[in-house]
């Protein structure tokens, strides 16, 4: 589903009133998709157009997600969508690792935004492989401890982009299970 300037209600970017030419931003996803190998979906498509290829963050105080593992769920507070700039970054830095006994991130999985859990930074990963069941879903990622098992290490934020920035709420509106 198409993503329109209502579905960025909760959101903004630093300079909303950007605008930068048409020509610019496809080139810029097309880099995206040629630097990790990938086809993005439309709807991240128009979201990079909406932004204007800018870092994007829920409004003061709706800044509170729920992510849903197989045992329980999660309330993470997000920090930022990034810039298409930042996700191949981000994205080619957690695929590689000197680390042993490390998670890397597959192609196909790529690195959106960055939010907090209770212990550390996490990421908000978003599925851009078509052939995968969990295709254009939204999840948060614990890079430092969890794996990049859906349910296990990889906690459910929506099943689409679209609706992750739906869900935009107040830390006291969620409610984790335990």
């Amino acid at each position: 589903m198409k993503i329109q300037k209502e579905d960025l209600a909760k959101w903004e970017t630093d300079e909303p009133n950007l605008i930068i030419d048409s020509l610019l931003i496809k080139k810029k996803i097309t880099d995206v998709e040629k630097a990790l190998l990938i086809n993005l979906p439309g709807e991240y498509k128009d979201y990079v157009c909406l932004v204007a290829d800018q870092a994007c963050g829920p409004l003061d105080g709706l800044d509170s997600f729920t992510a849903r593992y197989n045992e329980k769920s999660r309330v993470t507070v997000m920090t930022v969508l990034s810039s298409t700039d930042r996700v191949v970054t981000s994205t080619k830095l957690l695929q590689e690792s000197i680390y042993d006994h490390r998670s890397l991130l597959p192609n196909g999985l790529i690195a959106i935004g960055t939010n907090y859990d209770d212990d550390a930074d996490a990421y908000i990963i978003y599925d851009v492989r078509p052939d995968s069941p969990t295709y254009k879903n939204v999840f948060h990622w614990r890079y430092y401890a969890d794996n990049l098992v859906v349910g296990d290490g990889l906690g459910l934020l929506a099943l689409s982009l679209r609706e992750f920035l739906h869900k935009a709420a107040l830390e006291n509106e969620l409610q984790p299970e335990t």
